[in-house]
């Protein structure tokens, strides 16, 4: 019993040291004209990298995925628009935006953790919760 408990701290300790990464991130950024997301990938990017492009894959079917337009992440719904909170409250809103993509993203593939910032229009939206498809996202963090 204590080991899972153990495990599950740990896990929460990870996941808010996640969270504080990624606000300090985008607060250094400012949020005016960008848009954030984060991406779970088994591939090796440096910051300022661009990322691939994703692809569409159905039933799990890799052979006959087709190439997106852009790099699929979880969008991180930032409840200000300038560079910096203007209450408490937004900087709290701020963090659960940020807790609810880390927790969406556990289930991707991959070791890696990166959060990608692109230009405030460029991106469509995907088919999975709060997912969309960001054309040139650029690798602001690794995780």
């Amino acid at each position: 019993m204590m080991i899972a408990a153990e495990k599950r701290e740990r896990e929460q300790q990870r996941v808010n040291n996640t969270v504080e990464i990624i606000y300090s991130e985008i607060v250094k950024k400012g949020t005016e004209d960008f848009t954030f997301a984060l991406r779970k990938d088994s591939k090796e990017y440096s910051v300022g990298d661009i990322a691939n492009k994703s692809n569409h894959w159905y039933d799990f079917d890799w052979d006959n995925a087709t190439e997106l337009d852009g790099t699929c992440g979880t969008i991180i719904e930032v409840p200000f628009m300038f560079e910096v909170a203007s209450s408490e409250e937004e900087i709290q809103e701020a963090r659960e935006a940020i807790r609810a993509a880390v927790e969406l993203n556990k289930y991707y593939i991959g070791n890696n953790w990166y959060l990608l910032v692109t230009g405030c229009d460029d991106f469509t939206t995907g088919e999975d919760e709060n997912e969309i498809i960001i054309k040139n996202a650029e690798v602001l963090a690794k995780l």
